[in-house]
């Protein structure tokens, strides 16, 4: 029904309102994207600084 009524009276102002909060929706994931990529980083940093040091360990451990 509203598809019908853009192609028989397009409401220009309508179109631009939406087009605007489209864009500004795909801004806001991008910040939640990066936010997110960050986030999983910084953990696997930290569980490769963990795994290093348990395999470090497991050879001193295996050379005793």
């Amino acid at each position: 029904d509203e598809l019908v009524s853009y192609q028989t009276n397009p409401d220009y102002a309508r179109a631009e309102a939406r087009r605007q909060d489209m864009l500004d929706l795909g801004n806001r994931l991008t910040v939640n994207f990066t936010d997110f990529q960050t986030r999983l980083e910084s953990e696997f940093d930290i569980l490769m600084a963990q795994a290093e040091e348990l395999e470090s360990s497991t050879e001193t451990t295996t050379s005793e």
